[in-house]
Protein backbone atom coordinates (compact mmCIF):
# COMPACT_ATOMS: atom_id res chain seq x y z
CA UNK A 1 0.00 0.00 0.00
CA UNK A 2 1.76 3.04 -1.06
CA UNK A 3 0.64 6.39 0.70
CA UNK A 4 0.86 10.28 -0.69
CA UNK A 5 3.58 12.31 0.57
CA UNK A 6 1.75 13.99 2.08
CA UNK A 7 0.01 11.44 4.67
CA UNK A 8 2.05 9.24 6.94
CA UNK A 9 1.34 6.34 8.68
CA UNK A 10 0.26 5.90 11.91
CA UNK A 11 -1.04 2.36 12.73
CA UNK A 12 -1.64 -0.84 10.43
CA UNK A 13 -3.61 -3.67 12.02
CA UNK A 14 -5.42 -6.89 10.60
CA UNK A 15 -9.15 -7.38 10.80
CA UNK A 16 -10.44 -10.99 11.19
CA UNK A 17 -11.66 -12.11 8.03
CA UNK A 18 -13.53 -15.97 7.44
CA UNK A 19 -10.01 -18.27 6.81
CA UNK A 20 -11.35 -19.49 3.46
CA UNK A 21 -12.48 -16.33 1.88
CA UNK A 22 -9.50 -15.73 0.54
CA UNK A 23 -9.53 -12.20 1.70
CA UNK A 24 -7.43 -10.44 3.88
CA UNK A 25 -8.41 -7.06 5.71
CA UNK A 26 -5.80 -4.17 6.84
CA UNK A 27 -7.34 -0.97 8.93
CA UNK A 28 -5.10 1.46 8.22
CA UNK A 29 -4.73 4.98 10.28
CA UNK A 30 -3.12 7.96 8.39
CA UNK A 31 -2.66 11.56 9.51
CA UNK A 32 -1.64 14.53 8.16
CA UNK A 33 -1.81 18.19 7.61
CA UNK A 34 -5.46 19.60 6.31
CA UNK A 35 -5.11 21.81 3.34
CA UNK A 36 -6.82 24.62 4.08
CA UNK A 37 -5.84 25.05 7.92
CA UNK A 38 -2.42 25.09 8.36
CA UNK A 39 -1.07 23.09 11.59
CA UNK A 40 -3.91 21.65 11.92
CA UNK A 41 -3.18 17.54 11.87
CA UNK A 42 -6.20 15.07 10.51
CA UNK A 43 -6.52 11.72 11.52
CA UNK A 44 -8.76 8.59 9.67
CA UNK A 45 -8.81 5.27 9.24
CA UNK A 46 -10.11 3.33 6.48
CA UNK A 47 -10.20 -0.34 5.95
CA UNK A 48 -7.80 -1.70 3.23
CA UNK A 49 -8.94 -5.31 1.57
CA UNK A 50 -6.68 -7.89 -0.63
CA UNK A 51 -8.26 -10.59 -2.78
CA UNK A 52 -5.88 -13.55 -2.92
CA UNK A 53 -5.44 -15.30 -5.81
CA UNK A 54 -3.56 -18.39 -7.23
CA UNK A 55 -1.50 -18.12 -9.75
CA UNK A 56 1.65 -20.09 -10.75
CA UNK A 57 5.29 -18.78 -11.68
CA UNK A 58 6.09 -18.48 -15.92
CA UNK A 59 8.36 -21.63 -15.50
CA UNK A 60 5.79 -23.52 -13.84
CA UNK A 61 3.02 -22.29 -16.23
CA UNK A 62 4.86 -23.97 -18.85
CA UNK A 63 5.67 -27.21 -16.91
CA UNK A 64 2.06 -27.47 -16.56
CA UNK A 65 0.95 -26.81 -20.15
CA UNK A 66 1.33 -29.62 -23.22
CA UNK A 67 3.40 -26.70 -24.53
CA UNK A 68 6.47 -27.27 -22.31
CA UNK A 69 9.40 -27.20 -24.52
CA UNK A 70 10.60 -24.61 -27.22
CA UNK A 71 13.23 -26.73 -29.15
CA UNK A 72 13.96 -30.55 -29.05
CA UNK A 73 16.92 -32.13 -30.08
CA UNK A 74 16.11 -35.86 -31.24
CA UNK A 75 19.34 -38.03 -31.06
CA UNK A 76 19.26 -41.46 -33.19
CA UNK A 77 21.81 -43.92 -33.64
CA UNK A 78 20.27 -47.26 -35.18
CA UNK A 79 22.67 -49.67 -35.10
CA UNK A 80 22.65 -52.47 -33.00
CA UNK A 81 25.77 -51.59 -30.78
CA UNK A 82 24.89 -47.98 -28.84
CA UNK A 83 28.27 -46.94 -27.92
CA UNK A 84 27.95 -44.27 -29.99
CA UNK A 85 25.28 -42.86 -27.93
CA UNK A 86 27.79 -43.30 -25.16
CA UNK A 87 29.77 -40.39 -26.74
CA UNK A 88 26.47 -38.14 -26.96
CA UNK A 89 26.19 -38.42 -22.88
CA UNK A 90 29.61 -37.50 -22.21
CA UNK A 91 28.92 -34.92 -25.17
CA UNK A 92 26.29 -33.71 -22.54
CA UNK A 93 28.75 -33.92 -19.64
CA UNK A 94 31.41 -31.66 -21.60
CA UNK A 95 29.27 -28.49 -22.93
CA UNK A 96 27.41 -28.61 -19.76
CA UNK A 97 24.11 -28.35 -21.77
CA UNK A 98 20.98 -27.35 -19.83
CA UNK A 99 17.91 -28.98 -21.10
CA UNK A 100 14.38 -28.80 -19.67
CA UNK A 101 13.95 -32.82 -19.52
CA UNK A 102 15.16 -35.65 -21.26
CA UNK A 103 13.68 -39.01 -22.57
CA UNK A 104 14.98 -42.12 -23.27
CA UNK A 105 14.24 -44.36 -26.49
CA UNK A 106 16.00 -47.64 -27.30
CA UNK A 107 17.87 -46.22 -30.08
CA UNK A 108 18.13 -42.47 -28.57
CA UNK A 109 17.43 -39.76 -26.67
CA UNK A 110 15.04 -36.46 -27.05
CA UNK A 111 16.57 -33.52 -25.11
CA UNK A 112 13.85 -30.80 -24.86
CA UNK A 113 15.55 -27.40 -24.19
CA UNK A 114 12.91 -23.57 -23.60
CA UNK A 115 15.32 -22.09 -25.71
CA UNK A 116 15.85 -22.71 -29.45
CA UNK A 117 19.66 -20.89 -29.02
CA UNK A 118 20.77 -23.70 -26.40
CA UNK A 119 19.31 -26.76 -28.62
CA UNK A 120 21.19 -24.98 -31.45
CA UNK A 121 24.28 -25.06 -29.53
CA UNK A 122 23.48 -28.44 -28.60
CA UNK A 123 23.52 -29.30 -31.93
CA UNK A 124 26.79 -27.82 -33.32
CA UNK A 125 28.82 -29.62 -30.20
CA UNK A 126 27.60 -33.29 -31.52
CA UNK A 127 28.30 -32.55 -35.21
CA UNK A 128 31.80 -31.10 -34.14
CA UNK A 129 32.30 -34.53 -31.93
CA UNK A 130 30.33 -36.91 -33.97
CA UNK A 131 29.98 -38.34 -37.92
CA UNK A 132 25.79 -36.68 -37.64
CA UNK A 133 23.14 -35.55 -40.28
CA UNK A 134 20.78 -32.67 -38.95
CA UNK A 135 17.19 -32.32 -40.22
CA UNK A 136 15.02 -29.33 -38.97
CA UNK A 137 11.56 -28.29 -38.91
CA UNK A 138 9.43 -26.15 -36.66
CA UNK A 139 5.72 -25.74 -36.28
CA UNK A 140 3.68 -23.35 -35.31
CA UNK A 141 1.58 -22.89 -32.09
CA UNK A 142 -0.21 -19.69 -32.29
CA UNK A 143 0.01 -16.46 -33.83
CA UNK A 144 -1.09 -13.05 -32.51
CA UNK A 145 -1.52 -11.63 -36.26
CA UNK A 146 -2.50 -7.99 -34.24
CA UNK A 147 0.91 -7.85 -32.31
CA UNK A 148 2.62 -9.80 -34.95
CA UNK A 149 3.78 -12.48 -32.62
CA UNK A 150 4.31 -16.06 -33.75
CA UNK A 151 4.94 -19.00 -31.38
CA UNK A 152 6.56 -22.01 -32.87
CA UNK A 153 8.32 -25.36 -31.66
CA UNK A 154 11.27 -26.52 -32.95
CA UNK A 155 12.51 -29.73 -33.78
CA UNK A 156 16.13 -30.76 -34.50
CA UNK A 157 16.43 -34.68 -35.58
CA UNK A 158 20.29 -36.02 -35.47
CA UNK A 159 20.77 -39.02 -36.88
CA UNK A 160 24.60 -40.87 -36.02
CA UNK A 161 25.99 -42.75 -37.86
CA UNK A 162 25.47 -46.66 -37.55
CA UNK A 163 28.90 -47.70 -36.99
CA UNK A 164 31.22 -48.10 -34.42
CA UNK A 165 34.64 -48.17 -33.73
CA UNK A 166 36.06 -52.06 -34.95
CA UNK A 167 33.13 -52.01 -36.91
CA UNK A 168 34.36 -54.32 -40.64
CA UNK A 169 32.96 -52.42 -43.93
CA UNK A 170 33.74 -53.11 -47.30
CA UNK A 171 34.37 -49.95 -49.67
CA UNK A 172 33.03 -50.39 -53.32
CA UNK A 173 35.25 -49.60 -55.84
CA UNK A 174 33.48 -46.67 -57.42
CA UNK A 175 34.24 -44.84 -53.46
CA UNK A 176 36.05 -41.70 -54.98
CA UNK A 177 39.29 -43.31 -52.33
CA UNK A 178 42.85 -44.61 -53.27
CA UNK A 179 42.01 -47.61 -51.03
CA UNK A 180 38.63 -50.11 -51.36
CA UNK A 181 37.87 -53.41 -49.96
CA UNK A 182 37.77 -54.59 -46.58
CA UNK A 183 38.45 -51.49 -44.46
CA UNK A 184 38.10 -50.86 -39.94
CA UNK A 185 36.11 -47.93 -38.74
CA UNK A 186 39.02 -46.49 -36.90
CA UNK A 187 37.72 -43.48 -35.43
CA UNK A 188 34.13 -41.48 -34.71
CA UNK A 189 34.44 -37.37 -34.84
CA UNK A 190 32.79 -35.20 -37.07
CA UNK A 191 33.75 -37.96 -40.35
CA UNK A 192 34.28 -41.38 -40.13
CA UNK A 193 37.41 -42.16 -40.40
CA UNK A 194 38.32 -46.13 -41.95
CA UNK A 195 41.98 -47.87 -41.81
CA UNK A 196 43.22 -50.37 -44.54
CA UNK A 197 45.07 -52.57 -42.17
CA UNK A 198 47.33 -54.12 -45.30
CA UNK A 199 48.63 -50.32 -45.99
CA UNK A 200 47.98 -48.18 -43.12
CA UNK A 201 46.01 -45.35 -45.31
CA UNK A 202 43.02 -43.70 -43.68
CA UNK A 203 40.16 -42.89 -45.79
CA UNK A 204 37.89 -39.91 -44.30
CA UNK A 205 33.76 -40.55 -45.00
CA UNK A 206 31.93 -37.77 -44.43
CA UNK A 207 28.70 -38.27 -43.22
CA UNK A 208 26.94 -36.61 -46.49
CA UNK A 209 28.68 -38.84 -48.38
CA UNK A 210 27.84 -41.91 -46.07
CA UNK A 211 24.33 -41.34 -45.63
CA UNK A 212 24.18 -41.18 -49.50
CA UNK A 213 25.44 -44.93 -50.00
CA UNK A 214 25.56 -46.02 -46.48
CA UNK A 215 28.09 -48.50 -45.38
CA UNK A 216 27.05 -51.88 -43.80
CA UNK A 217 28.81 -53.69 -41.28
CA UNK A 218 30.22 -56.89 -42.47
CA UNK A 219 31.32 -57.90 -39.27
CA UNK A 220 31.15 -55.95 -35.64
CA UNK A 221 33.27 -55.42 -32.60
CA UNK A 222 30.76 -57.38 -30.81
CA UNK A 223 31.42 -60.09 -33.26
CA UNK A 224 35.66 -60.03 -32.17
CA UNK A 225 36.92 -63.95 -31.14
CA UNK A 226 40.16 -63.98 -28.62
CA UNK A 227 43.14 -64.91 -30.02
CA UNK A 228 46.31 -66.42 -29.13
CA UNK A 229 49.35 -64.34 -30.42
CA UNK A 230 52.31 -66.62 -30.94
CA UNK A 231 54.95 -64.87 -32.48
CA UNK A 232 54.90 -61.43 -33.98
CA UNK A 233 57.20 -59.75 -36.63
CA UNK A 234 56.98 -56.19 -37.47
CA UNK A 235 57.59 -55.73 -41.55
CA UNK A 236 57.73 -52.19 -41.68
CA UNK A 237 58.06 -48.72 -39.53
CA UNK A 238 55.31 -46.89 -37.70
CA UNK A 239 52.78 -45.35 -39.81
CA UNK A 240 53.93 -46.85 -42.82
CA UNK A 241 52.18 -46.67 -46.44
CA UNK A 242 51.53 -42.82 -45.31
CA UNK A 243 49.80 -42.82 -42.27
CA UNK A 244 50.90 -41.41 -38.87
CA UNK A 245 52.27 -43.45 -35.80
CA UNK A 246 48.98 -43.77 -34.06
CA UNK A 247 47.51 -46.18 -37.18
CA UNK A 248 49.38 -48.79 -36.18
CA UNK A 249 52.55 -50.36 -37.46
CA UNK A 250 52.26 -53.82 -40.28
CA UNK A 251 53.30 -56.86 -38.87
CA UNK A 252 53.25 -60.65 -39.65
CA UNK A 253 51.69 -62.33 -36.54
CA UNK A 254 51.04 -65.81 -35.53
CA UNK A 255 47.81 -66.52 -33.90
CA UNK A 256 45.27 -69.21 -33.01
CA UNK A 257 42.42 -69.44 -31.24
CA UNK A 258 42.08 -69.61 -27.35
CA UNK A 259 39.52 -72.07 -27.35
CA UNK A 260 41.63 -74.34 -30.07
CA UNK A 261 44.97 -74.47 -29.13
CA UNK A 262 46.17 -77.79 -29.07
CA UNK A 263 43.50 -78.41 -31.33
CA UNK A 264 44.47 -76.37 -34.59
CA UNK A 265 46.91 -75.25 -36.30
CA UNK A 266 48.05 -71.36 -35.88
CA UNK A 267 47.97 -68.96 -38.69
CA UNK A 268 49.91 -66.59 -40.22
CA UNK A 269 48.06 -63.03 -40.43
CA UNK A 270 48.86 -59.39 -41.43
CA UNK A 271 48.08 -57.15 -38.80
CA UNK A 272 48.25 -53.53 -38.42
CA UNK A 273 48.54 -54.00 -34.10
CA UNK A 274 52.29 -54.04 -34.56
CA UNK A 275 52.77 -51.87 -31.94
CA UNK A 276 51.29 -53.48 -29.22
CA UNK A 277 51.42 -57.02 -29.60
CA UNK A 278 54.31 -58.59 -27.55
Amino acid sequence: LRLPRRLRLVEARFVWTEPHSRRLRVRVTVAGEAEAHHNVSVQESVEVEYVVKMMQCEICNRAYTSRTWTAQVQVRQRAVSKRGLARVEQVVIDTGATFEDIERFADGFDFNFMERKDAVTFVNALSARLPVKVEKSKKLVSADNHSNVFNHKYTFVVNVVPLVRDDVVFLPRHAPSPSRGLMLVHRMAANVHLLDVSTLEEVEVAPKRFFAAPLRPLLRGGDLVRFLVLDVECVGPAGAGGGGAERGRLAEAEVVREDGVGAVEPSRVLTHLGHLLQ
